[in-house]
């Protein structure tokens, strides 16, 4: 099931026609979302998901949802705090104000910062939802689902991140095409035994680029003669000469990376591939 789905099915019920006549007056509540890039941002994807689900998570809850509060573009390493809008909403906060997040992790980094972050708004008097979870920080079960729920994520995480990496690996020990652009002093050529990838393109395989490591070769003899990254890259400049690789002008860091790179091939080949500084 995706998010989409679980966010879907815990807010399928439409909120009651005739709510409980004992009941109170709705509590004042305020949405979060967030979005990590600035295309995701650009586009409304997962913003509109997150508010839509907040929305209909605050009629099935009699909660008077106040706003919904968006930090755009912004990295999930950062505590909701120390972000523009996700700051100004924590200060503004008080006693009986309810906070929403459609999934904990649009709001915390982790699964400690979550606990210490709801502990504090507790003691403020401030109730926490998480509508995926369908749960909040006034239910005994929270002290007990919360962590494990949001452990289980960030292993999740973390195993999808490690098996990327493993399949890399395997594409790289094969010799098949795993980045767009190829490493410093090669380039993608078509595969000379054929075939095609996934997308029905034709196979690619690595290939020394002379045009690269000729220039590369420049780099190191010129540093062996003694001159620094910042000297080589003013004679790149005085004779005008572009990286092979892409066109564009050489940078300080560009001219220190093929450097490493070489010295790190000529390792290579002299069978001594020890740690290059």
């Amino acid at each position: 099931m995706t998010d989409e789905d679980l966010l879907a099915a815990v807010c399928a019920k439409e909120p009651l026609a005739k709510p409980d006549a004992e009941a109170g007056p709705p509590a004042p509540a305020y949405g979060y979302i967030r979005v990590s890039t600035e295309e995701q941002a650009e586009s409304g994807l997962g913003l509109e998901a997150q508010t839509d689900a907040i929305t209909r998570y605050c009629q099935l809850k009699r909660l008077r949802l106040l706003g919904v509060i968006a930090d755009e573009a912004k990295s999930g390493k950062t505590t909701i705090a120390s972000r523009p809008h996700g700051g100004a909403l924590c200060e503004q906060l008080t006693c009986g104000d309810h906070i929403v997040f459609a999934k904990h992790d649009r709001g915390f980094r982790n699964t400690l910062d979550m606990l210490q972050t709801t502990q504090g708004w507790t003691d403020r008097g401030i109730v926490t939802h998480i509508v995926n979870w369908a749960i909040d920080t006034t239910q005994p079960f929270w002290k007990l689902f919360a962590p494990l729920a949001a452990a289980i994520a960030e292993w999740e995480i973390g195993m999808g991140g490690e098996r990327v990496r493993e399949a890399i690996r395997a594409k790289r020990r094969r010799g098949e095409r795993w980045v767009r652009c190829a490493p410093c002093g090669f380039k993608w050529v078509p595969n000379p035994k054929g075939g095609k990838s996934k997308r029905g393109n034709p196979a690619m395989v690595l290939a020394p680029d002379e045009a690269q490591l000729t220039q590369m070769r420049q780099i190191a003899q010129w540093r062996e003669e003694g001159l620094s990254y910042n000297d080589i890259w003013r004679m790149f400049l005085m004779r005008r000469e572009r990286r092979a690789s892409d066109g564009k002008e050489w940078d300080i860091h560009s001219i220190w990376l093929a450097h490493k790179r070489y010295c790190e091939y000529e390792a290579l080949k002299a069978g001594n591939m020890g740690r290059v500084s």
